[in-house]
């Protein structure tokens, strides 16, 4: 049998307490968790909480608040991996990459998040995975508001901006272009 991730995508935190939308996209993740292990199609379904410190007001990672959130609702603290160092969904996507990179037979890369933001999540994810890995981001949780349509808009030709010349998967060229020339990243180590 196969291993399956289930990425939650952070959202910036207002406070050290979990809120409303990331509240979503954690319960999503759960009943999705839920749905698979009724299904036992995988042998092991990991859960990666993505999200670093990015409110500077705020001194706790997006991942920490979602793992609190997990223990909560019962699931098993070796099923979950932290992904402490993204600030935005680049990040996300470059940090977990690496992550399931050193990881075993991962059949299925299930990303959570939002739905106003799942078509750009997918393409940086594909864009960071390539063909390697099976994505699927058919599982995501729908915000009361829509009020992100025009920013998800400008996010995403800004993204397609960020990948202009790489090929997907190409994580090596990716990661070098993130620490050179991404304004979050670029005063940071490799």
């Amino acid at each position: 049998m196969r291993n399956c991730i289930i990425v939650v995508l952070g959202n910036r935190l207002i406070s050290e307490n979990i809120h409303l939308e990331l509240t979503g996209r954690m319960d999503v993740a759960i009943s999705l968790r839920r749905l698979l292990r009724a299904t036992r199609s995988y042998k092991n379904i990991f859960i990666i909480l993505s999200g670093g410190a990015s409110n500077p007001l705020v001194p706790i990672s997006e991942a920490e608040v979602m793992k609190v959130y997990c223990l909560k609702n019962n699931i098993p603290e070796k099923e979950i991996i932290l992904e402490r160092k993204s600030l935005d969904t680049i990040g996300n996507a470059v940090f977990v990459r690496k992550i399931i990179g050193l990881m075993k037979n991962i059949d299925v890369v299930y990303i959570v998040s939002s739905c106003y933001h799942i078509e750009r999540a997918k393409y940086i994810f594909y864009m960071c995975f390539g063909d390697r890995y099976n994505l699927n981001v058919d599982h995501c949780y729908i915000a009361l508001n829509s009020k992100y349509s025009e920013k998800e808009r400008k996010s995403l030709i800004k993204a397609q901006n960020f990948f202009a010349g790489i090929e997907p998967g190409d994580i090596s060229s990716i990661e070098t272009r993130l620490f050179i020339e991404h304004d979050l990243y670029k005063y940071q180590k490799m």
